[in-house]
């Protein structure tokens, strides 16, 4: 197990390196990184493992610019920027400013500062009309951060994924099996930006909404360790862990004082979007870009 995680990490790093050599030109025109020059810090294992130990990784570059180099194509976050602002041109920065490639992808550093939280619940309601137009999910506190510009979706591979409305089509005169199993599967909540609470380990309730979270939390998990070490009470227990997440350098007031905000964010949107999709040629367009 340890030869192959070494392995598959060495392959990794290979993999890295050369698309950052051969994508060096692309991002200095996408993002105004410098053509030449060295990487002066890289930090790996930002997320999951995938296919074969494929994980995220933070290049900063001398100059201060940073990017997220990502194992995967990026091209939804892309084309639903472009879609998004046809809506409301504020809304292409509801996704990183990113360099999508086939099998790989670049993202543009977001810092997490929300600034005024007036204007940034307004905006917060426009990304939640967006992640419902899209039928996103798992839009929790991990994978958004607040910006100056709004909640954004710092990882967007669940940002469109619509469920069927019947398994295997409705037989003919014979309604289908829906395949929402969930009451919220069919409203806004399912993108998980609003506010939702969940129980880690000692059943306290913890805050995770993608819009407003940022508090330390303790997981479901335990780990062991020692205590007292050193001494002759040294003794091995079990601890839930906890930790923090994504935003939690960044402080929001709870949703709940701006919910007006977000209610009017949304809500601004809505004639302007059944206007775009009117034509069956809008239609077709998002049917394309999205396949």
């Amino acid at each position: 197990l340890a030869s192959l995680s070494v392995t598959q990490w060495q392959c990794a790093q290979r993999r890295f390196a050369r698309h950052l050599s051969e994508d060096r030109a692309a991002l200095a025109a996408q993002f105004g990184l410098p053509k030449t020059g060295p990487v002066c810090a890289v930090s790996t294992g930002l997320s999951d493992r995938h296919h074969g130990g494929l994980t995220v990784i933070r290049t900063e570059f001398a100059d201060g610019n940073t990017v997220y180099y990502k194992p995967r194509g990026m091209a939804l976050e892309s084309r639903a920027a472009d879609l998004m602002s046809q809506l409301d041109p504020g809304l292409k920065s509801m996704v990183p400013a990113v360099l999508s490639r086939d099998d790989h992808g670049w993202a543009k550093e977001v810092v997490a500062n929300p600034g005024d939280p007036e204007p940034y619940y307004y905006q917060a309601g426009k990304v939640v009309f967006a992640a419902w137009v899209f039928a996103g999910t798992d839009l929790h506190d991990e994978n958004v951060l607040p910006s100056s510009q709004g909640p954004v979706v710092i990882d967007a591979e669940m940002l469109a994924s619509p469920l069927p409305l019947f398994e295997n089509g409705p037989a003919a005169g014979k309604p289908g099996k829906s395949l929402y199993n969930r009451a919220e599967d069919n409203t806004v909540l399912r993108s998980s930006l609003l506010p939702s609470w969940e129980s880690y380990g000692n059943d306290t309730l913890v805050q995770i909404s993608g819009m407003s979270a940022g508090k330390q939390y303790q997981t479901g998990l335990k780990t062991s360790g020692w205590s007292q070490i050193n001494t002759d009470r040294m003794a091995l227990k079990s601890e839930w862990v906890c930790v923090e997440n994504a935003t939690q350098i960044a402080s929001l007031p709870e949703p709940s004082d701006y919910a007006n905000a977000v209610i009017e964010g949304f809500q601004s949107l809505v004639d302007p979007a059944r206007a775009l999709a009117a034509p069956p040629a809008w239609h077709n367009a998002l049917a394309t870009q999205l396949a």
